[in-house]
């Protein structure tokens, strides 16, 4: 009977040689309560809800869709008025009608392309002027047109028409356009007065007015200008 009972009593005072205590009271029945395998918790990768990534792409669509819609109705009700496109032109007359090139563009360029069409046909005096197009959905009314020198903001307007440039004021159909013209003599001559006035370096530009408003083109290259200087300077 004694033998019986030491034996119980050294089972239950038998510990884990890895987690050996003071007291028989704590000692754990397991060998691995506290090693390593308990202190590693291994957490599920947790992927983004399909519902959730669709919802987003949808969001996105919608935005972009919105959007593209807005401009579109926005420049729907821009075209619905008259909607003027200005082009400053350099050319010359000829029989087979007028010949003209953009006049803000590089001055070999320019140059070339007259001297090229002028050795092709016969041809009056250089011209500068304007086409303007109506791209918009109305007709586009043109009060006048002239030729400002900026920064001296000095026009000239009022011009003689011996080369049957088409008269102001008139309509331009929606779709599309009408080129107004003079002498390019002209514009050197506004040139060199305006910075006779202003004495700064000028810019020359041509203006059209429609409905209270002003739209001007820009600037004509310098050297272009120089083409109407008079023979004797």
């Amino acid at each position: 009977m004694s033998r019986h009972l030491g034996d119980e009593r050294s089972r239950r005072n038998r510990v884990c040689p890895h987690h050996a205590v003071s007291s028989p009271a704590v000692v754990s029945t397991s060998c691995h309560a506290f090693g390593p395998r308990s202190l590693l918790k291994h957490e599920p990768l947790r992927m983004p809800h399909p519902m959730t990534l669709a919802a987003f792409i949808l969001a996105v669509i919608g935005t972009i869709t919105a959007t593209a819609a807005l401009t579109w109705n926005i420049l729907t009700f821009i075209w619905q008025g008259a909607w003027p496109k200005l082009t400053p032109i350099v050319g010359f007359q000829s029989g087979a009608g007028l010949v003209v090139i953009e006049a803000n563009r590089d001055f070999r360029d320019v140059r070339e392309s007259l001297m090229s069409a002028a050795h092709q046909m016969p041809h009056g005096p250089l011209v500068i002027g304007v086409k303007v197009v109506n791209a918009g959905r109305a007709p586009f009314h043109v009060a006048e047109w002239a030729l400002r020198s900026d920064p001296s903001n000095t026009s000239l307007k009022q011009f003689d028409n011996p080369l049957d440039s088409p008269a102001v004021p008139c309509d331009i159909p929606p779709k599309a356009s009408q080129t107004f013209f003079t002498d390019l003599k002209a514009a050197y001559a506004l040139a060199q007065a305006s910075k006779t006035i202003d004495g700064k370096p000028q810019r020359v530009v041509v203006t059209v007015s429609s409905g209270g408003r002003t739209y001007a083109t820009k600037p004509v290259a310098p050297p272009v200008l120089a083409l109407g200087r008079p023979p004797s300077q």
